[in-house]
């Protein structure tokens, strides 16, 4: 359906700042990133100010409008919700929430996720729900038009006027919008364990990880394939990954460099106390070494 959804508690500076007179997080995003379906979380405090003038539906209303879209809304109300400090309740809370709007998702579609707005404690809980990696999303952070903190007042401006006063109404608005990339617990697992298996000399296993933790981002990897290449003696390719990373880790030139790069990964089997391996591979090196002594009194 190649829907965008927004789900996004609403917070003080919501919809539009009257102290700064610019877009909230909410209705700024929306901006951006124009999405086909908008949920709100609002607690008692906020449920309130919805139900006295419709501020957060008007501005968004008009925002859509001057879009040329339309927009469906889902209200979530929280009437008996007034300790918006307890990050529990909203991990849980919202954890169910997200559940229920990406069962009716399909794979084209897209969840953005707004950490701006709402209690310290509601941006907790979103950011928690992100790292444990459990859907698909995107998490998007505002920054404030003044590149500070805040004010959060709730006065009696008619929401009309902060509209038709909102800078960022004019074509040329500053794009405020930007997103953010939390690790997911699993991601940060596997690159522990990635880091275990390079100091075990566990190159390959490494490898398999790291290619399935950084699909998208070879580079990253890319030394790990080296030190398997040098590892399995194949010179060539891990002179080539060298070569293109820029960096310098054969110091044996020559034809000795085989026999350098042999005893190196014999040494490696020592240390992980392979010891029948080092015996039987270290004859070859011994025999190669190996030079009679002259026998120049037979002649």
């Amino acid at each position: 359906m190649n829907k965008k959804i927004l789900f996004s508690p609403v917070g003080g500076t919501d919809p539009i700042s009257e102290n700064n007179m610019h877009d909230g997080a909410i209705l700024h995003i929306c901006r951006v990133y124009e999405p086909d379906e908008v949920n709100l979380y609002m607690s008692a405090e906020v449920l309130k100010h919805h139900k006295e003038d419709n501020r957060y539906l008007y501005c968004l209303d008009k925002l859509a409008c001057a879009q040329g879209r339309k927009v469906h809304y889902n209200v979530i109300e929280k009437p008996d919700l007034h300790e918006v400090q307890e990050f529990d309740y909203f991990y849980r809370d919202f954890s169910e929430i997200i559940r229920e709007i990406t069962a009716g998702m399909d794979e084209t579609d897209k969840l953005i996720l707004n950490v701006s707005s709402g209690s310290p404690a509601m941006k907790s809980g979103l950011l928690v729900l992100t790292t444990l990696g459990e859907y698909p999303y995107k998490i998007i952070q505002v920054a404030t038009p003044i590149k500070g903190m805040n004010e959060h007042t709730h006065s009696e401006n008619d929401i009309e006027t902060l509209w038709e006063l909102n800078p960022d109404n004019e074509e040329n608005y500053v794009n405020r919008c930007r997103e953010i990339t939390v690790p997911t617990l699993s991601a940060i697992k596997q690159k522990e364990i990635i880091k275990r298996l390079i100091r075990e000399y566990d190159y390959s296993a490494a490898l398999d990880i790291a290619e399935e933790v950084y699909a998208s981002e070879q580079p990253k990897y890319e030394l790990i394939k080296l030190a398997l290449s040098r590892l399995q003696l194949d010179i060539s390719t891990a002179k080539s990954l060298a070569l293109k990373n820029n960096i310098d880790i054969l110091p044996v030139e020559g034809t000795e460099r085989i026999y350098f790069e042999y005893a190196l990964s014999l040494d490696i089997m020592r240390k992980k106390r392979e010891y029948a391996n080092f015996v039987r591979g270290i004859t070859p090196l011994l025999v190669k070494q190996y030079k009679p002594p002259s026998r120049a009194w037979e002649t």
